[in-house]
């Protein structure tokens, strides 16, 4: 997702799945709920956005850097935080 240069801005339980194609042995994770997805002109690079998501799951610089703006610079490091608080939760 983020090799494609795609942020998506509202990881959470609801939103990840897991799979067991039948005799394969494997699990994969898959990710849903694509609706406040952000596409980055430039891969690895911070781009504007409107702040979008699940409280709990949102970066510091969601929550922090919002007080007078209706967007911030982020980039898909805001979707690898919110790993720590579902991590938290499990």
């Amino acid at each position: 997702m983020h090799e494609k240069g795609l942020i998506h801005r509202d990881i959470k339980e609801e939103n990840i799945f897991l799979h067991t194609p039948p005799g394969s042995g494997r699990v994969y994770i898959k990710i849903a709920d694509f609706g406040l997805v952000k596409v980055q002109k430039r891969i690895n690079e911070s781009t504007l956005v409107s702040v979008a998501g699940t409280y709990p799951y949102l970066s510091p610089e969601f929550i922090l850097g919002n007080e007078d703006e209706d967007a911030v610079i982020a980039n898909s490091k805001i979707d690898v935080w919110s790993e720590g608080p579902i991590k938290g939760r499990l």
